[in-house]
């Protein structure tokens, strides 16, 4: 039994997302499909949430993500293999962080007449394309029979941390449902005792966890995805700090 994660910006009201469900189920019907979310709201955050998940699947799982602002136009249709886990989805930058964490990736153009179970709508490839691609992979159909290889996918460009003096700066990267502002700095850049920055006022020492600060106060730590993250103790460190993404962090040694 093959796995596909399912994860766009369609939403649960409308039926999309059963639309999806219902054509890969018809091509692979003993396929496990899992939602993981369809709430998305753009394609940098679609990039990073990925990246939280997909390597905790079996190998052999398909990951499909569809969040496609430019479907019907000339946007690529991708198909993607890491050796482990099969990516789906369009060409548009979804798929960044992924390509910047395997770098032995190999992508394949979906060739749309090979995975068509009836006419395509120019507004809707998630179920048209997308879908039917992610089940015949699932089914275990090769890449190759339903696409042609390319080399060089969409990726956006990340913004990295840089050297200053006495220590680093990088910027928030992403603001989870919780508050918690999280940074471009991975634990691993993090050394000794520091001092961390997240604006210019207050400065945080790193703890563990929220518990090692009252209740409403800021902490900084070493969250699940291994990057730097700034929190409130039952609060929320985007209203505290009045934060948004792409404000910079410091981290002083």
């Amino acid at each position: 039994m093959s796995i596909v994660t399912i994860a766009t910006d369609f939403g649960t009201a409308d039926g999309y997302v059963a639309a999806v469900k219902g054509v890969i189920k018809s091509i692979a019907p003993d396929s496990e499909l899992i939602d993981v979310t369809h709430d998305l709201d753009s394609i940098v955050k679609s990039s990073l949430v990925i990246i939280r998940y997909y390597s905790l699947y079996p190998t052999g799982t398909v990951h499909l993500m569809v969040v496609d602002p430019t479907v019907g136009s000339d946007r690529k249709a991708l198909i993607g293999h890491d050796g482990n886990y099969y990516y789906v989805g369009p060409d548009n930058g979804i798929f960044s962080r992924i390509i910047a964490a395997c770098p032995d990736l190999r992508w394949w153009i979906i060739d749309q007449t090979k995975v068509k179970q009836g006419e395509i709508s120019a507004t809707f490839h998630g179920r048209d394309i997308f879908a039917p691609a992610a089940a015949m992979i699932a089914k275990g159909i090769s890449p190759d029979k339903i696409g042609k290889r390319i080399k060089n996918p969409i990726s956006l460009e990340l913004p990295e941390p840089k050297s200053i003096e006495n220590g680093i700066e990088g910027e928030i990267i992403d603001i989870d449902k919780f508050g918690n502002l999280i940074a471009n700095i991975s634990g691993e850049m993090i050394r000794g005792d520091v001092t961390i920055f997240p604006g210019e006022k207050e400065s945080l020492s790193l703890v563990k966890t929220y518990s090692d600060v009252p209740q409403g106060k800021p902490l900084a730590y070493i969250g699940s995805l291994g990057y730097l993250e700034i929190g409130v103790n039952s609060g929320r460190a985007d209203n505290y700090f009045r934060a948004s993404i792409g404000d910079k962090v410091r981290v002083v040694v």
